[in-house]
């Protein structure tokens, strides 16, 4: 604390004293910096932004609320992360959620913030909605590359949210009811001209409205049945109060929460005849297996900051922040099986079994940082800062198996009819095991960052600086000093070509597994055998600006290293070894090219863009191969990403006003690794490349069932157990994330009227999600089609009308 209280000291003199030596560099006109007008508006996170040709920065976006709520999306929900993943180098996981996956990174490579503060699972509803508030939202930065100096700690993008400040002088909100959510913002003074509050909340009813029309359009009504008691909540609130013109304090509160906790057992019996032609008679088995299951889930995140900034003269802004940031994962799995084979004159066969994992992954996040701003004349703009956190990781997993084998080892004697379980020919097995595995495992870090916006001369504009990066774990710490420069020089008027560099350092890995059956993943830190992962990434582009459009055209390639995934087959749940043993370090490449067409302004607005890209990884260090030691794609190689929006205001009167907009996706097909040879012993033939009609349960290709020997009498290798033993369970796998999934493509639309009175605003809106009805396979799992076991794909949404009515006040 000692060192953090010196650090924020100096930095606060630094500041000072740079203060009283560059007032007289200050150009001629900048005294109308210090009017009350300009001082009241600051925003220092998430302000508005130009990216445009004659900014030096490059591969950043910035958005405002409007954006957002002109995106047609799931239910007519507006979601500011599913509106980023319309731009160029940002792509879904699966088709309608909300994770940002950019430039072949993956999703833990992400720096999302309110108001500067870090939250790390920014998605409710099984990642189909953002947990972002977009009624909170005042404007939003996106920097995909070319990151400045003053940003650290991931490696793909960083997505900076200005979380809005309530009115000063009067009240006022809005009341939103929807198919999914229904939402309440309020704005106002506390302290007329001097202290404002805004708070907003959502709460969803999934359950009441969305489900049961979604059932309508499944042609198998059990389909909603992985979502049928899923809920989720959250409240954002921030206050913030004047000391004087140039000095203000705020905090900000987030509380958002999921719940999972009730879904439905799932039930299954098979009936299915063997026949043996190796004996003379009444040979025939019938086997009768049933399955359930039952699983729970649930996870929250907490934020809270208390954010100063003060401007020491009209041109010098110091901001310190101190913010805590919690986010909570704990998952359970309950497994029942029942397995038995007889034929009609005793039982050949029983398996029982009870299986159960409970997994937890949590993230505590407390840091302190201090910011310092300064313009020197009208060619520099100096940035510069420090920043101190430490975080706690506790990953951890609890495992229970208890199982029992009863096998028939006799001869071909069929003159009993009953069954003797005492008999010495039956022998029995069991299994049991029990452990839990996990430790806490802090991080500590300390940054210190400075850089320039330089015009250097004649369009010719360069922002260049530095970063430093310390890390310390248990028995290890990582220095690194991070390189960042943005170059821009004009061409001709509004045309500008740029070119960028930056080395981005992280210190927490998400372990993912790349399964297309049964995704998980949980959270861990570097430790003394698990390095940091790096990255460089180089851009070169042009943009140009005309009469209101702006188009812009990038390359990049980026590289990474110490990226981090599980071994061939392994997986945090189901290994009784520490996750360090069962994980291998890599490296990746991912380039591409990507291209923007955009219109902010007039009644007429909306972007195209298109992405070709392509994502690689490789992990060849000795016993640590994965797919043999050769090159393999990502699980994030999408290869094309397009996608079309546009937005038409109508003024009908001065009261009233109709808005429509439509937005059309195409998306290469998801990238998995799909087991050839499954755990209950059937083996799986690939998919031939026809294009059935899909369904919520189609088929995507079907896995052959085959048998094997023992002794003097044939023995099932039966589901979840291996020959005469108990959960040796086997997976042989093709190339890694060698199956892609259909490519998928959708129409969404979306029509409002907002009608002004004495009461304020209302807005009706209605939007149909998939117009044509394009089944859209997002992932897949092992099902049985007449009596068969088969890969099936799921098309979460087909075509899905929506309605919601907003009150404004």
């Amino acid at each position: 604390m000692k060192r953090a209280l010196l650090s924020i000291f100096s930095l606060y003199a630094l500041s000072a004293w740079a203060s009283t030596n560059c007032i007289e560099t200050a150009p001629a006109d900048s005294g109308k910096l210090a009017t009350r007008k300009q001082l009241e508006n600051v925003v220092v996170y998430g302000s508005a932004n130009n990216f445009g040709s004659a900014s030096s920065q490059m591969s950043a976006i910035t958005m405002s609320k409007g954006q957002i709520l002109s995106v047609p999306v799931f239910l007519g929900e507006p979601d500011v992360l599913k509106s980023l993943q319309k731009f160029p180098g940002v792509q879904p996981s699966t088709d309608g959620t909300a994770g940002l996956f950019v430039r072949g990174g993956d999703y833990d490579q992400n720096y999302i913030t309110l108001d500067g503060s870090a939250i790390y699972n920014a998605e409710h509803l099984k990642g189909y909605v953002s947990a972002i508030n977009p009624d909170m939202v005042g404007n939003i930065n996106f920097y995909r590359g070319a990151f400045p100096a003053r940003y650290g700690s991931r490696l793909s993008s960083v997505v900076d949210v200005g979380i809005k400040e309530g009115d000063y002088n009067k009240y006022h909100g809005l009341l939103s009811l929807g198919m999914l959510t229904s939402r309440i913002q309020v704005e106002g003074p506390i302290w007329k001209g001097h202290t404002s509050f805004n708070v907003a909340a959502r709460i969803s009813y999934f359950n009441l409205i969305a489900k049961p029309i979604l059932e309508h359009f499944y042609d198998q009504p059990t389909a909603m049945r992985p979502y049928s008691n899923m809920k989720y909540y959250d409240i954002t609130a921030k206050l913030v109060h004047k000391f004087n013109e140039r000095s203000r304090l705020s905090a900000l509160f987030y509380y958002g929460n999921d719940n999972d906790s009730e879904t439905p057992t799932e039930s299954f019996q098979h009936i299915n005849t063997i026949d043996n032609p190796t004996v003379l008679t009444n040979s025939q088995r019938i086997e009768d297996y049933r399955r359930s299951n039952n699983s729970d889930s649930k996870w929250n995140n907490l934020l809270t900051s208390v954010y100063f900034t003060t401007f020491l003269t009209p041109y010098h802004r110091l901001n310190i922040n101190v913010n805590y940031s919690q986010y909570l994962y704990d998952m359970s799995v309950f497994n029942q099986i029942n397995n038995k084979i007889t034929d009609r004159y005793r039982l050949y066969y029983t398996h029982d079994e009870i299986n159960s994992i409970a997994t937890h992954s949590g993230i505590k996040d407390m840091a302190l940082t201090a910011d310092a701003s300064l313009r020197v004349g009208d060619r520099h703009h100096l940035r510069y800062g420090v920043k101190l956190s430490r975080q706690l990781l506790s990953p951890y997993t609890k495992v229970l198996k208890d199982a029992t084998v009863m096998r028939y080892r006799g001869g071909l004697n069929y003159d009993k009819d009953e069954t003797n379980i005492e008999d010495p020919k039956y022998i029995t097995s069991h299994e049991y095991i029990d452990y839990k595995r996990g430790d806490n495992l802090y991080v500590n870090n300390a940054s210190a960052y400075a850089e320039d916006d330089f015009s250097i001369y004649r369009g010719l504009k360069l922002n260049y600086g530095l970063r430093f990066n310390s890390y310390f774990v248990t028995d290890k710490s990582y220095f690194a000093i991070e390189p960042r420069l943005s170059l821009k020089q004009t061409i001709a008027q509004n045309l500008s070509a740029k070119a960028s560099y930056s080395y981005m350092t992280q210190g927490i890995h998400r372990l993912v597994t790349n399964n297309l059956i049964m995704p998980s993943d949980i959270w861990v830190p570097i430790t003394k055998n698990v390095p940091l992962m790096r990255s460089h990434l180089w851009g070169l582009g042009v943009n140009y600006e005309v009469a209101g459009f702006c188009f812009s055209a990038e390359t990049y390639y980026k590289t990474l290293s110490n990226v981090l995934e599980y071994r061939n087959g392994a997986s945090y749940f189901v290994a009784d070894q520490n996750w360090q043993e069962i994980v291998a370090l890599g490296k990746g490449r991912s380039y591409g090219f990507e291209l923007l067409a955009e219109r902010k302004v007039g009644n007429t607005t909306g972007w195209v863009s298109y992405t070709w890209s392509k994502a690689l990884r490789k992990f060849d260090q000795p016993g640590n191969e994965i797919n043999g030691g050769k090159e393999f794609y990502a699980s994030t190689d999408r290869r094309n990403n397009l996608s079309i929006n546009i937005s038409q205001h109508f003024p009908v009167s001065k009261k009233v006003a109709i808005d429509l907009s439509a937005s059309w996706s195409y998306l290469s097909g998801r990238r998995g690794t799909v087991p050839y040879n499954v755990i209950w012993g059937q083996t799986i033939r690939e998919y031939g490349g026809k294009t059935p009609v899909m369904s919520y349960g189609e088929t995507l290709f079907e896995i052959m069932t085959w048998w094997t020997s023992q002794g003097n009498d044939e023995v099932v290798r039966n589901r979840f157990t291996g020959i005469g033993g108990i959960g040796q369970s086997f997976q042989t796998f093709s190339k890694v994330n060698d199956y892609k999934l259909p490519d998928i493509h959708h129409l969404d639309i979306n029509a409002t009227i907002s009608f002004k009175h004495r009461l304020g605003e209302s807005i009706v809106g209605i939007g149909v999600y998939n117009v044509y009805n394009h089944f859209n396979v997002s992932s897949a799992y092992f099902g049985y089609s007449d009596n068969k076991a088969v890969l099936k794909g799921i098309c979460p949404f087909p075509i899905m009308p929506s309605i919601s009515f907003t009150q404004k006040f």
